[in-house]
């Protein structure tokens, strides 16, 4: 939760450094639309950690690999076809990482 508040307040943290309010709104914006992705990939990591006590890291290692050349698509499809820009990065890696939690 403390993330997540970090996340929606992060155009005015930037501005506060002294970025660019331009690109600190762009900021914001991916980081908010990356929100759903990080309950995905901490539950994912815990997953990881224990298949990796266990000695079976490889299976982790299948699903991300595979996840991530699938990403490429997922990029290709919101950025270059739809035309979404930095909401569709993001909107790729939630799906990225959604697929990698359940696959």
């Amino acid at each position: 939760m403390p993330v997540a508040i970090m996340f929606l307040w992060a155009d005015t943290i930037l501005i506060t450094c002294g970025q660019d309010p331009k690109i600190s709104k762009m900021a914001r914006d991916y980081v908010v639309w990356c929100l759903p992705g990080v309950f995905a990939i901490a539950q994912f990591d815990c997953i990881k950690r224990f298949l990796q006590s266990m000695l079976m890291s490889e299976i982790s290692t299948y699903c991300q690999v595979s996840t991530t050349v699938i990403h490429f698509f997922w990029c290709w499809l919101f950025v270059t076809k739809f035309k979404m820009a930095v909401g569709g990065v993001a909107l790729a890696l939630n799906i990225t990482y959604i697929s990698c939690y359940f696959a």
